[in-house]
């Protein structure tokens, strides 16, 4: 069911992404045509922030999931429970960061509040999951790393260039955690784990 909704909203970010491309191809030369294209444009950015919402509350539901399979679960299961951990944070951080993104354009201040308000709770929240659900794990003594170097692969794999950025310097993580994510040459990595 989650994979069914997160595969659906593909689809309606999709949609939402050209209502604000439609918009912004309105008229505009005289004062009614401005109005209703800086309208309609309102009304496209709205949508188009409220689909990652629902994004990233979905994507909040996998904690509860791999919590259980980490807890309950065969214990051959537990790595990828806390990869699934892992990579349900990447889902709902990146989604936030849409939101955000979407929000810095909307004028309807009491919108941008209640949204504002909703990705900074999910933020908070998944932080505090993902970090309860790894120190479930058997293997304390390498969760810091595996949560860094994921974080970052997942960035990596999962997001535009642009958001990478955003969330290096927002999370801290520069240049060298992400080669240190994503090389096997173990020379390298001691050189600049130490």
């Amino acid at each position: 069911l989650l994979r069914e909704k997160l595969l659906n909203y593909i689809e309606e970010d999709s949609l939402a992404y050209n209502k604000v491309v439609e918009a912004y191809k309105l008229p505009k030369e005289s004062e009614e045509e401005k109005a209703f294209r800086i309208l309609k444009i309102e009304e496209g950015l709205k949508i188009a922030a409220s689909v990652p919402l629902k994004v990233a509350e979905t994507s909040f539901e996998i904690f509860p999931l791999v919590e259980a399979v980490v807890e309950r679960g065969n214990k051959s299961s537990v790595t990828d429970a806390l990869v699934g951990a892992m990579m349900a944070r990447t889902g709902v951080l990146s989604a936030v960061l849409n939101i955000r993104i979407n929000l810095d354009s909307i004028k309807d201040d009491e919108f941008v509040k209640e949204l504002k308000a909703k990705a900074d709770f999910l933020e908070n929240e998944t932080n505090a999951y993902e970090k309860k659900i790894l120190e479930l794990s058997p293997f304390k003594w390498y969760n810091a790393r595996i949560s860094i170097n994921c974080r970052a692969l997942g960035m990596i794999l999962f997001i535009t260039t642009t958001q990478k950025r955003i969330i290096m310097e927002k999370i801290g993580i520069g240049k060298i955690a992400v080669l240190l994510a994503i090389t096997d040459d173990e020379k390298l990595k001691k050189q600049y784990e130490d």
